[in-house]
């Protein structure tokens, strides 16, 4: 599998090794999707429990849990 390269978000320092074997989470194309739709009135804001488990079902347990992992580590 190819190396994903994620868009630093400014100051957060998470490296993107959380989110490997996760593109769909590193490339945030489902939560752009989601929330640029919702913004622009085409989903409802009851959609947005729909992106939670979408974005569940992508790994986003595993990502959350490296992401403290990784937190605890640097304090």
């Amino acid at each position: 599998m190819e190396a994903c390269e994620g868009k630093a978000i400014a100051g957060d320092g998470l490296p993107n090794s959380v989110y490997d074997e996760y593109p769909d989470i590193l490339n945030r194309t489902l939560y752009v999707e989601y929330a640029s739709k919702i913004i622009a009135g085409e989903y409802s804001i009851d959609k947005f429990d729909e992106f939670v488990e979408k974005w569940y079902a992508s790994g986003g347990e595993e990502v959350t849990r490296k992401a403290r992992e990784w937190y605890e580590s640097i304090q």
